[in-house]
């Protein structure tokens, strides 16, 4: 099923094409071989890489009781490196969760071992700075919802 929005971003929501990027796919890219094109196919290997294993993500989040999780920052945004980006993502965890710091570090290690890659987790009680919360969500995708 293709996702209904062009852009590479939104195939997270629907299509495992993501690694087959070509420019008809992405029309917002004026030309082969830039810069923009070249963010953009990097961005599809991420999409292809986090939409191959959102099954095992959503399981880990359940597993760890987590609220919801957004991929937030490069991975989330035109500007990932597959070669040296890390992966950030903002958690919520319940109010009466029993083991917080157990279910933060279990869930970046689950994390790291399904996407082969170092993850940062950023905690949205953790946030004070509003003006940081509304950059993270602007180009936040949700991948998991309790």
């Amino acid at each position: 099923m293709a996702s209904p929005c062009p852009r590479t971003r939104c195939m997270v929501h629907g299509t495992s094409r993501a690694a087959q990027t070509t420019k008809r796919d992405v029309p917002h890219i004026a030309k082969r071989g830039t810069d923009r094109w070249h963010q953009t196919v990097e961005l599809a290997r991420m999409v292809g890489l986090v939409s191959e294993n959102l099954d095992r993500i959503r399981a880990a989040c359940a597993r760890r009781g987590v609220s919801f999780l957004e991929l937030v920052g490069s991975a989330s945004r035109d500007d990932f490196d597959a070669t040296r980006s890390d992966i950030d993502v903002l958690v919520d965890f319940p109010d009466d969760a029993p083991d917080l710091f157990g279910a933060y570090m279990g869930l970046r290690e689950d994390l790291a071992e399904i996407l082969g890659r170092p993850v940062d987790v950023i905690t949205l009680r953790g946030i004070r700075n509003h003006l940081l919360l509304e950059s993270l969500r602007r180009d936040a995708v949700r991948l998991y919802a309790a």
